[in-house]
């Protein structure tokens, strides 16, 4: 659905080059002449098996701005770090990352999203209520279809007709995690805040992605 997909074109001044800018009290970023419009950056990061069978941690991040106050970095909850069983359908069929042929780095951008989105739904009345939030989130690799999926897909999969279910009339993978995340959007949009998902690759995003490395003791580079 182009509704979710924040395109810079629509807000780009003509002659102009697309910019941010920060609010002065605030710290959060906005976009230069529309200002009930602020724009928030999601990252993760996870550590690779280390030595003697050493198991991966992963971490999200969420920063409003680069002074802001709202910037918060944790380290994902248990039950959504890599390798551990995930409730993944309201069937109640767990599956953990091999069974669904995902890698952590295919999860991370879903759960990065999912649990950033439910972090920021209660602050939306501490921040100067915006208009429309812009979340930029990083899509590289396999892990483009989470995008397809969180701005079109997640539509028809909650649709009467669909009930959660794929083309293939099978439970969606992952469908609490997407449900969840859908649920929220419409959550904030109820509170008048329209939700929009803004692609870009990952070294636009290495701010907010080194915070998360840093929950990990993982260096930036």
């Amino acid at each position: 659905m182009e509704d979710r997909v924040f395109n810079q074109r629509e807000y780009t001044y003509e002659k102009l080059r697309f910019s941010l800018m920060c609010d002065p009290a605030t710290g959060v970023q906005q976009i230069p002449g529309y200002e009930n419009t602020i724009v928030v950056d999601i990252g993760g990061a996870t550590t690779t098996f280390g030595k003697k069978g050493t198991q991966p941690k992963g971490a999200y991040a969420i920063l409003f701005g680069p002074e802001s106050s709202y910037n918060s970095a944790k380290l994902l909850p248990y039950k959504y770090q890599p390798n551990v069983q995930v409730n993944t359908s309201s069937s109640s069929m767990a599956s953990n990352l091999h069974k669904e042929n995902l890698t952590a780095r295919q999860l991370l951008p879903l759960y990065a999203t999912l649990l950033s989105l439910r972090d920021i739904l209660p602050s939306i009345t501490l921040i100067p209520p915006p208009k429309r939030i812009v979340f930029k989130i990083t899509t590289y690799g396999e892990a483009q279809g989470f995008f397809e999926h969180i701005t079109d897909s997640v539509y028809t999969w909650a649709s009467y007709e669909r009930n959660w279910k794929n083309s293939k009339g099978r439970n969606v993978a992952f469908e609490l995690q997407y449900r969840e995340l859908h649920e929220l959007i419409l959550a904030m949009a109820e509170k008048g805040v329209e939700v929009k998902f803004w692609a870009v690759d990952k070294h636009k995003n290495k701010a907010v992605e080194d915070m998360a490395k840093r929950v990990l003791g993982v260096s930036c580079d």
